[in-house]
C-alpha cells in the first residue's frame, strides 16, 4: 500500500472517529438534559398520615387554597377553600382534578385542557398540604360569616317568606317558614349552583339556621359563596317579614357629599355620594382595584340603580356579585353620615 493511500485511509478513519464521538456526545447531552415531565415534588408521599391538612398552590389568577382529608392512608376528600380563578373557565379543573387525585391517591394526574394553570395550582396545593406542615386545628378555622349581615335569634313575623339573591352560579331562592316567632323551616327552592360542590351548603346551612333560630352560623368550607348566598337570602326574607312597610317608606338624607369605603373583590372600593334636596343625586367610584371588564357592569349599573331608587336595596349584577355588594356597602357607609 502506498504512502499516499495509507495517509488517505488514516484521515478517513480519524474523520469517522470524530464524527462518532460528536454523535455520542450530542446524543448523551440530549438524553441527560431532556426535561422531566413530572413536576418536582408533585406526588403524594408513599405514607400519608391521617388527618385534615391545608395547602396553597399558585393558580392562574392567584393562590389556590385546598383542604385535604386523609383516612386510612388514603385521600378521601379535597375541598377548594379559596381561589381567584375565572368562573366558568376554571370550573372543569376544580371538578376533575380533585376527583382524579382521590381516585388515584396521587397528584400524578393529567391537567385539564384549557385550565392548565388552575390544574397545576390544585395539584401543587394538595402536595403542599400533604407535606406534613398543614394540619388543621379546628379551633383555628376562621369564621367566614359576614357579621354585619347576620340576624341573631329573635321573634319574627309568622308566615312563609321568600327572597332571591345571587349565588355562585346564578339566582338562589329560599323559602323561610316562621311559626310562633321562630324559624321552623328553611328551604332552597331554586338555584343554579354546581351539583356536588354546593350540596353540603344547601343541606347544612338551612339546617343550622333553623337549629339556631338565627343566621349567625358557619359557612361550609369549599362552598363559601353558596353558604353566604343562603344566609343573605334568609336575612332578606326575614328583614322583609319584620317591616315591609317601613322599608318602602322613602328615606330623606341630609344634603352634602359623603365618602364611604368597603372591601371589593381585589381591594377596597371607595365611593363619593352626593345628596341634593334629600335625595341621592350622584355616586362616583373614586378608587378601586377590581378587574377591568369583569367589574365594569357593576360599576355602571349599581350606582345608577341606587340613584334611581334613592335606596341601596338594589339587585347585584350577575357575574360581579362581590363588586356589586362592595359598592352597595360603601354607599351605605357613606350615607350613615347623611341620616
Amino acid at each position: 500500500m502506498g504512502r499516499k493511500t495509507r495517509l488517505t485511509i488514516e484521515m478517513l478513519l480519524a474523520g469517522l472517529f470524530i464524527m462518532l464521538v460528536t454523535v455520542f456526545l450530542f446524543t448523551s447531552d440530549f438524553t441527560f438534559s431532556e426535561p422531566d415531565t413530572a413536576t418536582t415534588g408533585e406526588d403524594v408521599p408513599a405514607e400519608i398520615e391521617d388527618g385534615t391538612f391545608v395547602g396553597t398552590g399558585e393558580g392562574f389568577a392567584g393562590p389556590i387554597k385546598v383542604e385535604v382529608t386523609v383516612e386510612g392512608g388514603e385521600i378521601v376528600k379535597i375541598m377548594v377553600l379559596d381561589h381567584n380563578e375565572t368562573e366558568g373557565v376554571s370550573d372543569p379543573a376544580f371538578e376533575e382534578i380533585p376527583a382524579e387525585i382521590m381516585e388515584s391517591n396521587s397528584t400524578d394526574v393529567e391537567v385539564v385542557s384549557g385550565a392548565t394553570y388552575t390544574s397545576t395550582g390544585i395539584r401543587e396545593a394538595v402536595v403542599n398540604a400533604l407535606s406534613g406542615t398543614g394540619e388543621v386545628d379546628e379551633d383555628e378555622i376562621e369564621d367566614t360569616n359576614a357579621e354585619d349581615d347576620e340576624i341573631v335569634a329573635g321573634n319574627y313575623e309568622d308566615g312563609t317568606h321568600t327572597a332571591t339573591v345571587d349565588g355562585a352560579q346564578g339566582p338562589l331562592t329560599v323559602e323561610v317558614t316562621v311559626e310562633d316567632g321562630v324559624i321552623t323551616n328553611v328551604e332552597v327552592t331554586e338555584h343554579e349552583e354546581t351539583e356536588g360542590l354546593a350540596d353540603p351548603a344547601l343541606e347544612d346551612v338551612p339546617a343550622a339556621i333553623v337549629e339556631n333560630n338565627s343566621t349567625d352560623v358557619d359557612t361550609v368550607s369549599g362552598a363559601t359563596v353558596t353558604s353566604e348566598a343562603i344566609i343573605e337570602a334568609v336575612n332578606t326574607a326575614l328583614n322583609d317579614s319584620e317591616g315591609e312597610d317601613a322599608a318602602n317608606e322613602p328615606v330623606e338624607y341630609k344634603d352634602g357629599t359623603y365618602v364611604g369605603t368597603a372591601d371589593g373583590h381585589n381591594d377596597e372600593i371607595t365611593v363619593e355620594v352626593t345628596v341634593e334636596n334629600g335625595a341621592i343625586e350622584n355616586i362616583v367610584i373614586t378608587d378601586h382595584a377590581e378587574t377591568e371588564g369583569l367589574a365594569d357592569p357593576a360599576f355602571e349599573e349599581i350606582p345608577a340603580d341606587i340613584m334611581d331608587s334613592n335606596s341601596t336595596d338594589v339587585d347585584t349584577v350577575s357575574g360581579a356579585t362581590v363588586t356589586s355588594k362592595a359598592i352597595i356597602s360603601a354607599v351605605e357607609k357613606a350615607l350613615e353620615d347623611a341620616q
